[in-house]
């Protein structure tokens, strides 16, 4: 692309040619990087130009050694024949710096550059080299001011704002590359989980069967499906079986439940399902397992995408499995109360009964492993055309993929650069699949967390439980990602007051009730706060902050919640004794319900547990608040990045004014100038040409000499300064006459030749 003092070099937009520049391994080689070089001319060699950039991997491959012979003395010794710079693989190049000359670019000159690849051999054992070079592709660009009735509306290397949809953490951005490409377009940028199992020919492939299908219905859940497949399971003589869950709801529902029963003689030994959903082996004799509920509640577990396993004894294939996916009645209870709306989208009355998905999955494959592979797309929403489709790269890592039934652990480091680039654009994806297991940030300002070595944190620092999540730390709690991905913020508001006879500390104004359930070193009967019943069991205790769930569902504004506490290590003989200590450990666990609900009663509240957090010190006033932070992970089907480009305007207004730019390179001009590739290559340029125009150059005699028609798309025009019979011209003034159809220029043009022939004049 050639722009105004600048051009753009893109090799990435042919994703066949990157693929197989890139994944193809010959001999041991595998792709390490590009070389860009700027050349003389378009047939010089790579030794006669300059390396101005390498976009390689980022790894530990870097100054890459091969035998080569010392000029200098003839022998043979090791040489630097590739220098890496660990930037990351990158497919394009923007420069508006003439490294040969040492100067800025000029318009209307033009520059060769050369695109190489280079590759690395690990191990050379038995090779002479460690790292070959492609055979460059050389390309010759102009740069140039912008054609009249052009215009550039995005600038190269600037960003496109996006909006997302859903709760997800992280971020997608969009770069501008290559602005010539750009087509006004909306765009998209969606998840999904894919599913593989491997074959007995060693390759994965997809869990999609063409056998598996369900029975369709008017509307609800009832287009849902199940898949499944049998693989090797740890323990001799059963299988696994695998199902899939695809929920398709035209109303928007989700799924309550789904039930699988097997024909008789399978004998179920164990059934899990991913997430919290809980799985029921049946007693009544029905052989079938219950994965979810089937209440009619809008309240169902099953979005689509989760996995289902059941441990059988080894069964014969092909085998039939019947399957109930209960819809969980979402619009048929919320069109109750928005009639209207459920109208304008189609679920109004008619549309909202609540209808089950039945059918038969026939599981007829045996599969000696299954992965399940997260991926994200772009696809444009103008055209309906996926654009990009199963990309792994995320923030410039690889994760964990899957390409022509081939599995990659991923983890190779290739930096943002490497993302396809599609349209003209590059889109990055920072965000996460996996569901928090702790904390992803805490922050109180400054005042006192990260001050000392131990301040605040969790279980799961410490190694003491699997995870920072209450269920794993307290043994109870919720387990869904959506509850657990939700901040939550500790505002400090209370005051505290004189202690009283016992050495209790009260808080006198502000704070909240939260419930203390345990204590270390005494029982509970033994503290000295006045609320204590004395009866050993959980009490209500005001403590001096207040709890807020900064995410609450359904959006809005912070919702307060509260806290359970276990005292650690406090003395109530020891005075001053505060309900919540400020110098030494407290244990806590946050409960995700609105805070009226949890002063009820102690034991409701444990269902809703969400964080553990250790407190080793808590000496924070009124007025200092503390946030935990909780990433949030992708959820299929719910998080989208969409975005809009902008595409360039190809109808400006061409005027007089745009003609007036219309100037000749070089003028004068003297025998030669530096855009003359040889001594019989002489002329002069014209640019800021519309497409079309006619120029006429006059003697200063008034005699025509030359008539050139311009009918092209760039904005150049040459005079190779001869007349109309190819006669080279004299020396001296000429008059250049340029027509368009938006109006005319004269200018005069000043030849010095660098020789005469007189005998010709």
């Amino acid at each position: 692309t050639e722009l105004d003092g600048e051009i753009i070099l893109d090799w990435g937009y042919d994703f066949e040619a990157v693929a197989a520049t890139e994944e193809t391994i010959s001999k041991g080689f595998t792709f390490e990087g590009y070389n860009i070089y700027q050349l003389p001319s378009a047939g010089s060699p790579l030794s006669e130009g300059k390396k101005v950039a390498t976009y390689d991997k980022i790894n530990l491959v870097q100054t890459i050694f091969d035998p080569g012979v010392d000029e200098a003395s003839g022998y043979i010794v090791d040489q630097p024949k590739q220098s890496g710079t660990n930037s990351g693989v990158q497919r394009y190049f923007r420069t508006d710096n003439d490294a040969l000359r040492g100067r800025p670019m000029s318009n209307g000159i033009t520059y060769h550059f050369a695109i190489t690849a280079y590759s690395y051999l690990t191990d050379n054992e038995g090779s002479p080299f460690k790292t070959l070079e492609s055979s460059p592709t050389i390309k010759s660009v102009t740069p140039h001011s912008t054609n009249p009735g052009f215009s550039w509306n995005s600038e190269p290397g600037g960003d496109i704002e996006t909006t997302h949809s859903g709760t997800a953490g992280g971020s997608v951005s969009v770069s501008i590359v290559n602005p010539s490409d750009l087509t006004g377009n909306d765009y998209a940028v969606t998840f999904d989980i894919q599913h593989y199992y491997m074959d007995v020919d060693g390759l994965w492939k997809f869990t999609d069967f063409a056998d598996s299908v369900g029975t369709l219905g008017r509307s609800d859940v009832s287009p849902s499906t199940v898949t499944g497949i049998a693989y090797t399971s740890p323990t001799g003589g059963t299988r696994d079986l695998i199902f899939i869950v695809d929920v398709v709801s035209p109303d928007y529902n989700y799924a309550a439940g789904v039930k699988l029963t097997f024909p008789a003689g399978i004998v179920i030994n164990s059934a899990e399902a991913s997430g919290s959903i809980a799985a029921m082996i049946s007693t009544d004799g029905s052989n079938s397992v219950m994965f979810g509920d089937t209440d009619v509640d809008g309240a169902g577990d099953f979005a689509g995408g989760e996995v289902l396993t059941v441990n059988v004894d080894t069964p014969a294939l092909p085998l039939d499995v019947d399957y109930v996916i209960y819809d969980d009645g979402w619009a048929t209870l919320w069109c109750v109360d928005n009639a209207e709306t459920c109208e304008a989208y189609l679920i109004g009355p008619g549309y909202t009964e609540t209808v089950n998905a039945t059918g038969t999955c026939t599981v007829s494959e045996e599969a000696y492993a299954f992965k399940s592979i997260k991926h994200w797309n772009l696809t444009d929403t103008t055209t309906s055309t996926v654009l990009l489709e199963d990309q792994h790269v995320i923030n410039g890592t690889t994760l964990e993929n899957i390409v022509g039934g081939v599995y990659d652990a991923g983890g190779a480091s290739l930096g943002i650069g490497a993302n396809p680039i599609v349209d003209g654009l590059q889109v990055n994806v920072n965000v996460g699949y996996d569901a928090p297991v702790n904390y992803e940030s805490i922050s109180d300002g400054g005042v006192f967390y990260g001050s000392t070595t131990y301040t605040i944190g969790s279980y799961y620092d410490y190694g003491w439980a699997a995870t920072a999540k209450s269920i794993d730390a307290y043994g109870n709690g919720l387990a869904d990602v959506s509850s657990l991905q939700r901040d939550v913020k500790v505002v400090w508001d209370g005051v505290m007051g004189e202690a009283d006879a016992n050495g209790f500390v009260p808080v006198a104004s502000g704070g909240s009730q939260v419930w203390i359930y345990g204590a270390r070193g005494y029982t509970l009967d033994a503290h000295t706060s006045p609320e204590n019943p004395g009866t050993g069991d959980p009490f209500l205790i005001t403590v001096p902050f207040k709890v807020y769930d900064m995410e609450p569902e359904g959006g809005g504004d912070p919702v307060q919640i509260s806290l359970i506490i276990y005292d650690r290590i406090a003395d109530p003989t020891v005075t001053p004794f505060y309900a919540f200590n400020p110098s030494d450990r407290m244990y806590t666990e946050f409960v995700l319900r609105p805070y009226e609900e949890t002063l009820t009663d102690f034991a409701s509240n444990e269902a809703f547990l969400t964080w553990n957090t250790v407190w080793w010190g808590a000496p924070y006033e009124a007025g200092n608040e503390i946030n935990f932070v909780y990433a949030n992970p992708i959820q299929q089907g719910v998080d989208t990045w969409t975005f809009a480009s902008v595409a360039n305007d190809t109808s400006a207004t061409i005027d007089q004014n745009s003609i007036d730019l219309i100037s000749i390179y070089p003028n004068p001009y003297y025998g030669l100038h530096e855009k003359e590739e040889s001594r019989a290559d002489k002329y002069v340029g014209l640019n800021h040409l519309p497409e079309k125009a006619t120029i006429k150059i006059f003697n200063l005699g008034g005699t025509m000499v030359k008539e050139i028609k311009k009918d092209d798309q760039t904005q150049f025009a040459t005079w190779d300064l001869k007349n109309q019979y190819g006669y080279p011209v004299a020396s001296g003034i000429y008059l250049v006459h340029v027509n368009t159809d938006y109006g005319e220029k004269v200018l005069k043009l000043a030849v010095v030749q660098e020789t005469q022939v007189l005998k010709y004049y």
